[in-house]
């Protein structure tokens, strides 16, 4: 079920987008069994959420954090396992407890927008959007790992602050490259004057 699109971070910029991320695919239906679900978190411990969708649309998302919390909690395996995901999110009342945010975004503005969650969903995974170009009408969904994204915005910073370092070292070897052809014209000028100078004085003496 989980497929991670890329699995390494390619060489980002300020004009990147959460299309360039490492995306994760894990999808069900309303009607998967809560104790599938479960089995896959505990297979694949990378597994940020689970998106439920059907019929192309988009349904709900759980993240790995709040599913944990509420199976183990007071009756929560009793209540849910048998269960599909479907019931989970009408009795937790889960369905718009999400981000989305379209695959075009830029990751410096998606990093502003996850950041100002609230802290108990500051660090679950958000829904990439992509427009399906089969249907334009329907989207395609897959996760973002939370982590991944400051990852990304940590490459670029880094990415910036090179540009900006070369950018001043290129201007400093400018200036310096002026400086020099400044004093050269400077000490051709001297040379000029004080030979100008000498022929005075030679045909006044």
């Amino acid at each position: 079920m989980e497929n991670t699109l890329k699995s390494n971070l390619p060489k980002l910029n300020s004009e990147s987008t959460l299309r360039e991320l490492p995306l994760i695919d894990f999808q069900v239906s309303p009607m998967t069994p809560v104790e599938l679900v479960s089995s896959q978190f505990n297979e694949q411990l990378d597994l940020p959420g689970v998106i439920v969708v059907w019929d192309q649309k988009f349904i709900g998302m759980v993240s790995r954090r709040y599913f944990h919390e509420q199976m183990s909690s007071r009756y929560g395996r009793e209540l849910f396992i048998k269960r599909p995901i479907e019931y989970f999110l009408k009795a937790t009342k889960y369905y718009d407890n999400c981000l989305i945010l379209p695959a075009e975004e830029k990751i410096n503005l998606a990093i502003q927008i996850a950041l100002n969650r609230s802290a108990e969903n500051l660090y679950d995974p958000i829904v990439v959007q992509f427009i399906n170009k089969k249907n334009p009408d329907f989207y395609i969904y897959f996760l973002l790992n939370f982590q991944s994204l400051i990852v990304a915005q940590s490459h670029i910073l880094k990415e910036v602050n090179n540009e900006l370092y070369r950018y001043k070292s290129n201007a400093k070897n400018h200036l310096l490259q002026l400086r020099n052809k400044l004093h050269n014209k400077q000490d051709k000028l001297q040379q000029h004057t004080e030979a100008l100078q000498i022929q005075k004085q030679e045909i006044l003496a």
